[in-house]
């Protein structure tokens, strides 16, 4: 995870000011079971949550560990260039 890229209410271009900041922090490696053919969308589906929890967790334990915050939601209209 990258902590401290984008400053609060900055766009999807914003930079870091000078001198701030960043933090990368690396979690630990997540094994996913090797599955043959075909896959089931209830496996992928569950696979999926799995890798979405971990990663919610890692993004946690991440602003614990730096003192970071989270910047906010990207301005509506950035979002908007985005999608």
């Amino acid at each position: 995870m990258m902590y401290g890229t984008r400053p609060a209410g900055g766009g999807k271009d914003a930079l870091p000011e000078p001198g701030a900041v960043i933090d990368l922090v690396y979690g630990a490696p997540m094994r996913v079971e090797k599955r043959s053919w075909p896959r089931t969308k209830t496996l992928v589906a569950a696979t999926s949550a799995a890798l979405h929890e971990r990663m919610l967790d890692e993004l946690r334990a991440g602003l614990v560990l730096t003192g970071q915050t989270l910047p906010g939601p990207i301005p509506a209209e950035s979002a908007e260039e985005i999608s």
